[in-house]
């Protein structure tokens, strides 16, 4: 047990604290709840945070387990992520195994320069479901994943944005001599 899990877990004076309340019921009052929900929550979060830490480490998929991925998508199809990963091992969760396959080895991904007609598909497609949705996106494209789509996207936008900058006529200002004249006269 560790100093989180021992502050957590010893006792409290305030968390034995009772009052009858309007109806006659016993309860906690509302400050001792919420200190008790907020040290549950920070013992939840801690503990999530460092398991997902030590589980989740990026690891470079090697070439066996490309193999092994490809094969049980072969076997069971792209849709059961559990069970795939449960094939791949190595310690690969559902999440990793869908993102490698769908970023990485999946065949209908085309990793070629986007043409002008992605490039609109992509912009309606971003209207219609907005900047958040990128696997619908990516989905409805057909050829690109969801961070193809957002990468694309976000340079498709930042050009638009240097675009319009260098479209509006630039403002010109009065000489800085003419503002301290003004200055002078009030």
């Amino acid at each position: 047990m560790n100093n989180t899990d021992e502050y957590i877990d010893s006792p409290n004076e305030s968390d034995d604290s009772f009052e009858l309340s309007s109806d006659g019921k016993i309860s906690q009052t509302f400050d001792q709840q919420q200190n008790s929900l907020f040290k549950k929550s920070c013992h939840r979060n801690y503990h999530q945070t460092s398991s997902n830490r030590l589980h989740r480490r990026m690891k470079t998929w090697t070439p066996e387990e490309d193999e092994s991925l490809i094969n049980a998508i072969t076997k069971y199809g792209s849709h059961n992520w559990s069970k795939i990963a449960e094939i791949v091992g190595n310690g690969r969760d559902r999440s990793q195994c869908l993102q490698r396959w769908s970023r990485g080895l999946n065949p209908k991904i085309l990793k070629t320069k986007w043409s002008p007609e992605e490039d609109a598909k992509l912009l309606e497609l971003v209207r219609k479901y907005g900047e958040k949705c990128w696997m619908k996106i990516s989905i409805d494209i057909g050829t690109r994943c969801d961070s193809q789509c957002r990468y694309r996207y976000s340079k498709l936008y930042n050009e638009k944005q240097v675009e319009t900058i260098k479209s509006v006529a630039p403002v010109k200002l009065p000489p800085i001599s003419s503002f301290f004249q003004l200055i002078e006269i009030s």
